[in-house]
Protein backbone atom coordinates (compact mmCIF):
# COMPACT_ATOMS: atom_id res chain seq x y z
CA UNK A 1 0.00 0.00 0.00
CA UNK A 2 0.97 3.53 -1.16
CA UNK A 3 0.35 5.19 2.43
CA UNK A 4 2.68 2.56 4.28
CA UNK A 5 5.52 3.36 1.73
CA UNK A 6 5.16 7.08 2.78
CA UNK A 7 4.90 6.19 6.37
CA UNK A 8 8.15 4.47 5.68
CA UNK A 9 9.85 7.28 3.91
CA UNK A 10 9.09 9.74 7.02
CA UNK A 11 10.54 7.02 9.39
CA UNK A 12 13.77 6.64 7.38
CA UNK A 13 15.04 10.13 6.20
CA UNK A 14 13.69 11.31 9.85
CA UNK A 15 11.39 13.86 8.68
CA UNK A 16 9.44 14.17 11.97
CA UNK A 17 12.71 15.05 13.75
CA UNK A 18 13.21 17.34 10.39
CA UNK A 19 10.21 18.99 10.95
CA UNK A 20 11.03 19.39 14.24
CA UNK A 21 13.73 21.35 13.47
CA UNK A 22 12.72 23.66 10.71
CA UNK A 23 9.85 24.47 13.11
CA UNK A 24 12.18 25.77 15.93
CA UNK A 25 14.51 27.84 14.03
CA UNK A 26 11.73 29.84 12.38
CA UNK A 27 10.53 30.57 15.23
CA UNK A 28 13.51 31.56 16.99
CA UNK A 29 14.23 33.83 14.24
CA UNK A 30 10.58 35.06 13.87
CA UNK A 31 10.48 35.93 17.80
CA UNK A 32 13.54 37.38 17.37
CA UNK A 33 12.02 39.77 14.74
CA UNK A 34 8.52 40.06 17.19
CA UNK A 35 11.16 41.94 19.82
CA UNK A 36 12.44 44.52 17.11
CA UNK A 37 8.62 45.25 15.70
CA UNK A 38 5.47 44.87 17.77
CA UNK A 39 3.51 45.04 14.69
CA UNK A 40 4.01 41.12 15.28
CA UNK A 41 1.50 39.73 17.77
CA UNK A 42 2.16 36.18 17.83
CA UNK A 43 4.21 33.45 16.34
CA UNK A 44 3.27 30.02 16.83
CA UNK A 45 3.17 26.56 15.28
CA UNK A 46 3.49 23.10 15.14
CA UNK A 47 6.25 21.29 13.74
CA UNK A 48 7.48 23.30 9.88
CA UNK A 49 4.15 25.09 9.93
CA UNK A 50 4.41 27.92 11.42
CA UNK A 51 2.35 31.25 11.86
CA UNK A 52 2.99 34.82 12.32
CA UNK A 53 0.27 36.69 13.39
CA UNK A 54 0.52 41.22 12.50
CA UNK A 55 -1.61 43.27 14.84
CA UNK A 56 -1.71 46.69 15.07
CA UNK A 57 0.98 47.64 17.74
CA UNK A 58 0.96 43.82 18.81
CA UNK A 59 -2.60 44.33 19.78
CA UNK A 60 -4.85 41.29 18.41
CA UNK A 61 -7.80 42.85 18.82
CA UNK A 62 -6.38 45.19 16.54
CA UNK A 63 -5.34 42.36 12.94
CA UNK A 64 -2.93 44.55 10.66
CA UNK A 65 -4.94 43.17 7.46
CA UNK A 66 -3.60 45.94 5.29
CA UNK A 67 -0.17 44.98 6.69
CA UNK A 68 -0.20 41.43 5.91
CA UNK A 69 -1.48 42.13 2.38
CA UNK A 70 1.39 44.47 2.09
CA UNK A 71 4.47 41.87 3.59
CA UNK A 72 2.59 39.43 1.23
CA UNK A 73 3.08 41.40 -2.21
CA UNK A 74 6.65 42.84 -0.96
CA UNK A 75 8.02 39.26 -0.49
CA UNK A 76 6.73 38.25 -4.09
CA UNK A 77 8.89 40.83 -5.78
CA UNK A 78 11.88 39.52 -3.73
CA UNK A 79 10.91 35.90 -4.99
CA UNK A 80 9.19 34.42 -1.99
CA UNK A 81 5.71 32.98 -2.22
CA UNK A 82 4.00 33.26 1.09
CA UNK A 83 0.00 32.72 1.84
CA UNK A 84 -2.24 34.68 4.52
CA UNK A 85 -4.89 33.68 6.41
CA UNK A 86 -7.29 33.66 9.74
CA UNK A 87 -10.05 35.50 10.28
CA UNK A 88 -8.71 38.44 9.29
CA UNK A 89 -6.22 37.60 6.95
CA UNK A 90 -3.88 39.08 8.70
CA UNK A 91 -1.35 35.55 10.06
CA UNK A 92 1.81 35.01 7.50
CA UNK A 93 1.62 31.24 7.30
CA UNK A 94 4.76 29.30 6.45
CA UNK A 95 5.01 25.86 5.53
CA UNK A 96 8.79 25.00 4.23
CA UNK A 97 8.96 21.69 2.79
CA UNK A 98 10.59 19.10 4.80
CA UNK A 99 13.67 18.90 2.48
CA UNK A 100 14.87 22.42 2.68
CA UNK A 101 18.71 22.95 3.55
CA UNK A 102 19.02 25.34 6.35
CA UNK A 103 20.91 28.15 3.93
CA UNK A 104 17.54 28.20 1.65
CA UNK A 105 15.14 28.39 5.05
CA UNK A 106 17.25 31.58 6.46
CA UNK A 107 17.43 33.25 2.94
CA UNK A 108 13.44 32.71 3.23
CA UNK A 109 13.16 34.23 6.66
CA UNK A 110 15.61 37.00 5.62
CA UNK A 111 13.03 38.03 2.70
CA UNK A 112 10.51 37.80 5.09
CA UNK A 113 11.88 40.14 7.27
CA UNK A 114 12.83 42.53 4.82
CA UNK A 115 9.40 42.36 3.43
CA UNK A 116 8.11 43.32 6.81
CA UNK A 117 10.48 46.74 7.25
CA UNK A 118 9.57 47.35 3.29
CA UNK A 119 5.58 46.94 4.36
CA UNK A 120 5.72 49.02 7.40
CA UNK A 121 7.99 51.65 5.43
CA UNK A 122 5.35 51.79 2.75
CA UNK A 123 2.00 52.40 5.40
CA UNK A 124 4.08 55.21 7.14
Amino acid sequence: MAVLTVLDIIKDEGLLARATAIGERMRERLRGLAKQHHVIADVRGLGAMTGLELSTEGDLHRPATDLAAALKTEAAKRGLIILTCGNYNNIIRMMPPLTIEDAVLDEGLEIIEQSLVAAMQAQH
